[in-house]
């Protein structure tokens, strides 16, 4: 075949079509065949052949939603080989319906798909105009006869269909006739010749109405996605997804320990001082950093290594770092207390998963054991030692650089179901990571923390899933709490409040993650100064 092509001049059509093997694996090995991995390998794989090939049409056929597999195998027993089949495909025929392993395959399934959308809507692959890779969504919705099998292609017309009028549906049972494509327009369809623009990703979610600051409550026409847009629309550098190309300014990496910090922090600091976006003299940057949950999970490994002195060192070395950026709030959120979240769950955690792997003291440890009364004093120990960051002389020496330690994670209350079990959805399924929806309450908790006086912040999280207990800055306190303003100094008895504050601006997303190393900048469009007032809400804005 390669002597019949002439490589530089002819056209290719190239198809790829993959994810159901991954998915029938998925159990067996959750970290091999996560949704980053998929997203990775898939990437790697059209970055070759956009680099490599000229002249090529890709298809990215949508595959099919183990779902309906499930649906014709186990619909269909005397016809489908279910036994032999489930050895092939353990993950997706032998969990049992409603089980939390099904809810789990759906929900990594949607996260493969995500992927493949994420991965084609960032333009990546439209930079040149004899290349192209297009979505072919006509599985994405797919409903396969059980008595019957009539085979139809509906992958031919679907190339001839315009992006964003794709036939996503595809009922099997029917007679579903295969038409040609009209002559005025019998070219395959890519964004370019279909005149169509990818969406933008909507808002995870809107803050408006039920932000019950209302003195700031934001424009309806201005839709945000984050406590922080409340005040500053323009602010940037936060990440806006999970994948490389959507970190902005958030450097952390996954499995991250103290000792990674002061690199993280140089790198953070090198992206500002590089990025034609950032004033670095002028703009206001609100820093968080989060770290301590994998030391904690290898201790036992070795204690001198991962010790409260080694752990209170490499922070205090990244925040020396960080302290060459101008006009800079530093969060350090203390480390959560980790043995409570595996402690009488009743095996509803998949110890045997990724996390419990990665995570060697808690698989040696058992309840009330030594070992474990060992972790929670090391626990405690690397909370407590952070905590003098925020008195911290040689980072009151300057009035536009401050580091605040946030202690919501001081103690970890396990949330309960309505059964009173321990509610998991606040969690992965390997109890190491939050979900979404644990995401979403430690930036509430985080952003609370921020509003609170040191010396009289919040030391645990109520996990109730309402905004409704998000707090309010104040117009007589419209700013973030430093030791400075919290009148804690020594010599502002005597000699009164200092005049600069903190404006309001706070973290509402990204990076909370247990386990991940969190470095992250939000830099802001510098607000208009008045002459005399304290910098404020109302005078500066991140």
């Amino acid at each position: 075949m390669k002597f019949r092509v002439n490589f530089h001049e002819d056209w290719k059509v190239i198809t790829v079509l993959i994810g159901g093997s991954d998915l029938c694996d998925y159990c067996t090995d959750s970290n091999l065949y996560s949704a980053a991995n998929f997203f990775e390998h898939l990437r790697n794989a059209l970055d070759i052949l956009h680099r490599e090939v000229p002249r090529a049409l890709v298809n990215l056929v949508d595959f099919m939603s183990p779902i309906a597999m499930r649906q014709v195998f186990l619909g269909n027993p005397d016809k489908c080989p279910v036994q032999q089949a489930s050895i092939l495909c353990n993950c997706v025929l032998t969990p049992r319906e409603s089980s939390q392993e099904l809810a789990r395959l759906e929900a990594v399934t949607r996260a493969y798909q995500s992927s493949m959308r994420e991965l084609l809507e960032s333009g990546r692959y439209d930079t040149q105009e004899d290349f192209s890779v297009v979505l072919q969504p006509f599985f994405h919705n797919i409903q396969l006869p059980v008595l019957a099998y009539t085979y139809v292609s509906l992958f031919f017309p679907n190339q001839f269909e315009p992006l964003g009028r794709k036939t996503d549906t595809l009922d099997l049972a029917v007679d579903i006739p295969l038409s040609c494509p009209p002559q005025n327009d019998s070219f395959l369809r890519t964004s370019q010749n279909s005149n169509y623009t990818y969406p933008t990703k909507p808002a995870i979610e809107n803050w408006g109405s039920d932000f019950l600051c209302t003195e700031w409550n934001p424009s309806n026409s201005v839709p945000t996605s984050d406590i922080l847009k409340k005040f500053n629309a323009h602010i940037l550098g936060f990440s806006t997804g999970t994948q490389e190309e959507m970190a902005g300014l958030n450097v952390a990496v996954e499995g991250a320990r103290a000792r990674d910090m002061p690199a993280q922090a140089r790198d953070l600091v090198e992206r500002m001082k590089n990025s034609p976006e950032i004033n670095l003299e002028q703009d206001w940057k609100l820093i968080t950093l989060f770290i301590g949950s994998n030391d904690l999970c290898h201790y036992c490994e070795n204690p001198e290594a991962y010790s409260e002195e080694e752990y209170v060192q490499h922070i205090q070395q990244a925040l020396d770092i960080l302290y060459e950026l101008p006009r800079a709030f530093v969060n350090v959120v203390e480390v959560m207390e980790l043995a409570s979240l595996y402690q009488g769950q009743g095996g509803k955690c998949d110890m045997s998963l990724a996390a419990l792997s990665n995570c060697t003291c808690l698989r040696r440890s058992q309840d009330n054991s030594l070992e474990m009364q060992e972790l929670k004093k090391v626990n405690w120990n690397f909370q407590s030692g952070i905590t003098r960051f925020s008195y911290q002389h040689q980072y009151l020496q300057r009035e536009d650089f401050t580091v605040v330690v946030q202690p919501f994670f001081q103690n970890t209350l396990v949330p309960l179901s309505d059964r009173g079990d321990a509610d998991l959805t606040f969690f992965s399924e390997d109890c190491f990571h939050f979900s979404e929806r644990g995401h979403a309450e430690m930036a509430i908790a985080l952003w609370n923390n921020m509003l609170e006086p040191v010396g009289q912040k919040t030391t645990s999280n109520n996990f109730t899933h309402s905004r409704t207990k998000l707090k309010c800055p104040s117009p007589e306190s419209p700013y973030l709490y430093t030791l400075r303003n919290s009148q804690l100094l020594q010599d502002q008895a005597e000699a009164g409040p200092m005049v600069i504050f903190w404006a309001v601006p706070v973290a509402a997303g990204g990076g909370l993650a247990v386990g991940v190393g969190t470095m992250m900048a939000w830099r802001a469009i510098r607000g208009r100064q008045r002459e005399n007032p304290p910098i404020n809400l109302n005078t500066m804005g991140f």
